[in-house]
């Protein structure tokens, strides 16, 4: 599942759902999410916001809590470490331009909160 949700975050936001290899992995990391009693993921305020203007993000998003998730398996567990390892991972995935084109006033914000190191006062978290 690891390498599914890596292969998305290697891959432009614009081919996730028209390339055929990137929706399959996309249904594979949804449907684990759902289906794996390992871990529990939850969609907060937060990414509504990001993903208002921008629906693929939420497929980003996605991917990002997959990763942190499994690679962070002493944390997985902890809500404020997930959203806070998660934005890290979608904020470092938008600053590549080359594969987030169409970044919304939400999304650079985020990014700009991460590069300033405010990105936990930026998510309302201590």
């Amino acid at each position: 599942m690891l390498e599914c949700a890596s292969y998305l975050l290697g891959s432009p936001i614009k081919l996730v759902t028209d390339d055929a290899n990137l929706l399959k992995a996309l249904q594979l990391v949804v449907r684990w999410m759902k289906e794996t009693s390992d871990y529990s993921f939850s969609i907060d305020e937060s990414i509504a916001k990001l993903s208002e203007e921008n629906q693929p993000i939420l497929s980003i998003y996605m991917a990002c809590m997959t990763k942190f998730a499994l690679e962070n398996k002493n944390k997985a567990k902890d809500d404020s470490a997930v959203k806070y390892g998660v934005s890290l991972l979608l904020a470092s995935y938008c600053e590549n331009s080359d594969k987030s084109k169409g970044q919304t006033s939400e999304i650079t914000s985020l990014v700009t909160a991460k590069n300033n190191n405010t990105l936990k006062q930026h998510l309302g978290m201590k």
